[in-house]
């Protein structure tokens, strides 16, 4: 499935809403985990996209590395100073082989 900005913002559309529920604050997870978890959660959001097959790790990221809102909160650490309480790390794991691939991970915060 080809990328579309529809598409993308129901995802950081979906992710904002699921953002604001206790339950997942304090929580480091991949995006591959966020985007399983928007799938179970919140199913009537992002039923458009997972229909399409959209909804993946990669898309994920790619939806939130082009809102710019949340893009512009990634690496803003500083308490009561992010707006929208989406945090992001990246890390490269430990791997013997040549390929190592970088692991994207969130965190929601209470705002």
């Amino acid at each position: 499935m080809r990328y579309s900005r529809a598409n993308s913002k129901t995802i950081t559309a979906a992710f904002r809403q699921l953002a604001q529920v206790c339950h997942f604050h304090d929580k480091w997870q991949t995006s591959e985990q966020w985007a399983d978890t928007l799938k179970l959660i919140l199913p009537d959001v992002v039923a458009p996209v997972i229909n399409d097959n959209y909804l993946n790790k990669t898309n994920f990221d790619k939806a939130l590395k082009l809102d710019r809102v949340i893009n512009a909160n990634f690496h803003n650490y500083t308490g009561g100073t992010n707006s929208i309480g989406i945090m992001h790390w990246q890390y490269s794991p430990c791997s013997k082989t040549e390929n190592v691939t970088k692991v994207y991970c969130y965190i929601t915060l209470p705002l």
